[in-house]
């Protein structure tokens, strides 16, 4: 990137940071989980090795859990399970 511009004002930025890291976080970011998490629960996410997951809810804001034991896949198993939960009774989700 030039000296003095940045990510904000690059020329093949494309809309809002949401509306080009969204879609790509449905679908990777949570290592083998990501059709899973994307299937149950509908919200783009990241999670991280110690248990942790970020959800992004579009126009709400963000939901994270945390759990340290993992499924095979490498995502926390109680989080996933929590978020399922809360895109179940909230109706909150993207797909």
């Amino acid at each position: 990137m030039p000296r003095g511009s940045s990510w904000a004002t690059s020329p093949a930025r494309t809309g809002p940071p949401t509306a080009t890291t969204g879609p790509s976080r449905l679908t990777c970011g949570t290592y083998d989980s990501a059709g899973e998490l994307a299937y149950r629960v509908g919200l783009s996410a990241k999670s991280g090795v110690g248990g942790g997951i970020l959800a992004v809810i579009p126009d709400r804001g963000v939901g994270c859990v945390w759990s340290p034991t993992l499924v095979a896949s490498g995502s926390s198993a109680a989080g996933l399970a929590a978020l399922d939960a809360f895109t179940t009774y909230s109706d909150w989700t993207v797909v």
